[in-house]
């Protein structure tokens, strides 16, 4: 729970835009000797939190937190590893998977020099974990000092609370997720980023100059892990530019070796892996808004970000964060921290004007929405330092009279949910996974083998449900032949949409017969790496697909072998129920 310093009213919001004595300047490196401590010691408790957060998700929400960054790398270093459609159109970027590659050739080479103490499976799919929880608390420590830099102390400590009780960071951003990267880099940055006027200072020289190749340096490390970070980052400079007129020359020398650098990084890992030169930028826009192909996974209407993907993002904390903003708007000793609200406003915008919309994009703007969020709640919730009695500290956090009920009713809107979406919503198809792991250990190492399994030894394992519905070789880790149903897009596809035809949709047409043209032609689904024409010795679906699918696997030698409860509800009718296993009989 945050605390609100005694101070001034004067003081209490008003944010650092010139140069200040170091006894006044909220992040002053000649702080007293002990702010050294005391940051770090923050962060670690921090750091504690979003590890336990972090080893609490047992679910599986997004493909994209396996399939495009664990299971790229998983494929980068062992040789399997299912790469999707996008990295044959070279769509991708091989930044964000290298980054957890190294972490398993480091576990690769401790294997080989601790003879089998680190290099289990079980290691390989913790040990990314860490980094996940990392990553998040980056995001937290950065976005308290982020916003202690521009609106204060007591701010930044609520800021910090928000964080902290988010739902989206308790959920999402412990998830290897490009995004979360994103956002780790953008908050960073933005703790280094210009505050001072341009008419601070008497040397004539940028007094905040010595700080912008460290915010670039961050800002150009997440437009690697994530091009699409650069929207934030043009607006960015242009109101930096805006503001320091007199300074673009020493501006534009600062911003252009560094994001040349990184732009040579991204040519030279995506060349080692791609083995040609490639532009993935370039390919990315011309699929996503030029071809518009994006549309083939969902569209959304212009309005749905601020309609429905920023309420998503805050719960129930977005009342106060349109009051933070509110308070910025209107109030001049704020108005500094309103080219945030801008370069938000342009971001937002920028991703409006694409088809395909989710939530998670916009979390580059996390550090800025928990910033407004933070003053909504300090000058909402807080007891105002005028009222405080003499024998309030600095480390006492105070509330107005009935706003512990509101504190309260935030939390318990956050947390329950945060808890609820890492432990119970769709587990089921990650449990499976694991389990097919655990029984794969004991089937290669010789011991009895998991009820599972039954008498019948793991050969093929077929996922038949949507696409992306479980985690694959990162996750599982056992050269085994696995096969799921695909759901490419339509690309370079000249007849009419309706005559286009993949795995995933026919299958949802018609479990049944497709399940009976399967067995005919088992070697017909393409999305496999280890393609056969055996038929799998495990089948695994959502109960929703039971009844129809029953008769056909009874008659071609399957019987249930196992079943794993999965959610207890689920928008997409196509995955609803406990996830099942089949397996199959000896003839």
């Amino acid at each position: 729970m945050p605390a609100v310093k005694r101070q001034s009213k004067s003081t209490a919001a008003t944010p650092r835009v010139t140069a200040q004595s170091p006894s006044t300047t909220p992040n002053s490196k000649s702080a007293s000797p002990s702010s050294g401590s005391g940051s770090l010691g923050l962060f670690l408790a921090i750091l504690t939190f979003r590890l336990l957060n972090a080893f609490s998700v047992q679910t599986f929400l997004l493909p994209d937190e396996t399939w495009q960054s664990l299971e790229v790398a998983h494929h980068m270093v062992f040789g399997t590893g299912y790469l999707t459609w996008e990295w044959a159109h070279r769509l991708r970027g091989y930044a964000h998977p290298w980054l957890f590659a190294q972490l398993y050739r480091v576990l690769t080479y401790l294997e080989e020099r601790a003879g089998g103490l680190v290099g289990t499976s079980e290691v390989l799919i913790y040990a990314p974990v860490v980094g996940c929880g990392l990553t998040a608390a980056v995001i937290d420590w950065a976005t308290y000092r982020f916003t202690r830099t521009w609106l204060g102390p007591a701010v930044a400590r609520w800021a910090l609370w928000a964080s902290l009780v988010s739902w989206t960071m308790g959920t999402l951003m412990v998830r290897p997720l490009a995004n979360a990267a994103e956002t780790a880099c953008v908050a960073l940055a933005l703790t280094a980023w210009p505050t001072a006027s341009s008419s601070s200072g008497s040397s004539g020289a940028f007094p905040a100059l010595r700080d912008l190749p460290r915010a670039l340096a961050w800002a150009a490390l997440g437009c690697l892990l994530r091009p699409t970070s650069a929207l934030l980052w043009l607006g960015a400079g242009l109101q930096l530019i805006w503001h320091h007129p007199r300074w673009i020359g020493s501006i534009l020398a600062c911003t252009i070796p560094i994001f040349a650098t990184a732009l040579g990084l991204m040519l030279l890992i995506d060349h080692s892996f791609y083995g040609e030169w490639v532009f993935v930028p370039f390919n990315f826009y011309y699929f996503n808004v030029d071809q518009n192909l994006s549309a083939w996974f969902g569209t959304q209407p212009w309005y749905w970000y601020p309609a429905v993907g920023i309420p998503l993002l805050l719960t129930t904390l977005l009342p106060h964060a349109l009051y933070g903003t509110y308070l910025v708007s209107t109030q001049p000793a704020l108005a500094p921290f309103r080219r945030w609200l801008w370069i938000a406003a342009g971001v937002i915008a920028g991703y409006s004007a694409l088809s395909h919309k989710e939530a998670r994009f916009l979390s580059c703007l996390l550090p800025i929405m928990f910033a407004l969020t933070g003053l909504g709640l300090q000058r909402h919730l807080a007891l105002p330092a005028r009222k405080r009695g003499r024998t309030t500290t600095a480390s006492t956090f105070s509330l107005r009279p009935g706003a512990l009920k509101y504190f309260i009713f935030l939390l318990i809107t956050n947390l329950p949910v945060t808890l609820y979406t890492n432990l119970v919503h769709q587990r089921g198809v990650v449990d499976v996974v694991n389990s097919f792991r655990h029984q794969l250990h004991e089937q290669r190492s010789g011991l009895a083998q998991s009820d599972i399994a039954g008498s019948t030894p793991i050969e093929h394992i077929l996922f038949l449900m949507p696409c992306h519905s479980t985690p694959y070789y990162s996750h599982i880790h056992y050269n085994v032949s696995l096969s799921f149903l695909g759901c490419e897009p339509p690309v370079n596809f000249n007849r009419p949409l309706a005559e286009y035809q993949y795995d995933s949709g026919s299958y949802g047409e018609n479990p049944a017969l497709f399940l009976h043209n399967y067995f005919d032609s088992p070697g017909s689904i393409a999305s496999s790496p280890h393609p056969t024409s055996s038929p799998p010795s495990h089948i695994v679906i959502y109960d929703v697909d039971t009844s129809a699918l029953l008769p056909v696997l009874h008659a071609n030698n399957y019987t249930e072998c196992g079943r794993f409860f999965n959610t207890h509800w689920n928008g997409d009718s196509r995955r609803r129920g406990d996830v099942v296993v089949f397996c199959r009989k000896p003839v």
